[in-house]
């Protein structure tokens, strides 16, 4: 005569949903944060995007000392008063940020004595000021001394410097891809070690 015992077999492996919830929320986390990492990268390589951090209170309180600021490539015929842009200044082209107040046009007339015909040719001349400052520059910005327009800005960003930040960035972006592979390998042994007799 036989007897038949029942055999335990192993509880069913229940997966809830907040591992499956956990791994999407984190995997768009790490995308995110890969791909601002690598737009950022692209449009300052390719597309002549600038990052820059303000040093000065001259456009206090609308771009503080310290704040990061995204310039983006613009053509003088963009620009208009109310605009913010990065132009150059002085004989030592330095990087200055200031708020357009006026736009000049300067028509300039060639008349050819021989032919009598007349040519023109119009050029355009910002006027710009900080928004601290209590008056205009004492020089109109000129078309080859605009390096663009200010597309957006993010306070206290900047006081890591730029070689800082893109160090940040990198260390971030490599411990959120450490920490998911962890997550991921965690999560196998897991189930490995419950489904194991």
């Amino acid at each position: 005569m036989t007897i038949l015992t029942p055999t335990r077999s192993a509880p069913p492996v229940r997966v809830g949903w907040l591992r499956p919830a956990a791994t999407v929320v984190g995997a768009l986390a790490l995308g995110t944060l890969a791909g601002c990492v690598i737009l950022a990268v692209v449009a300052t390589r390719l597309f002549g995007y600038q990052v820059l951090t303000v040093s000065s209170d001259s456009m206090a309180p609308a771009l503080s000392p310290c704040a990061l600021i995204v310039v983006k490539p613009a053509a003088m015929h963009d620009i208009k008063p109310g605009d913010v842009v990065l132009f150059e200044s002085g004989g030592d082209h330095i990087p200055t940020v200031h708020r357009v107040v006026g736009v000049n046009e300067i028509e300039t007339r060639f008349t050819d004595r021989a032919s009598g015909s007349v040519d023109s040719s119009i050029e355009y001349r910002l006027v710009t000021r900080g928004d601290n400052n209590p008056s205009p520059d004492p020089r109109d910005v000129a078309a080859e001394q605009l390096r663009g327009e200010v597309w957006f800005s993010i306070p206290h960003a900047g006081a890591l410097g730029n070689s800082a930040l893109s160090a940040v960035l990198a260390l971030v972006l490599i411990l959120a891809v450490a920490g998911w592979v962890a997550w991921e390998v965690a999560l196998r042994l897991r189930r490995r070690h419950q489904l194991s007799p």
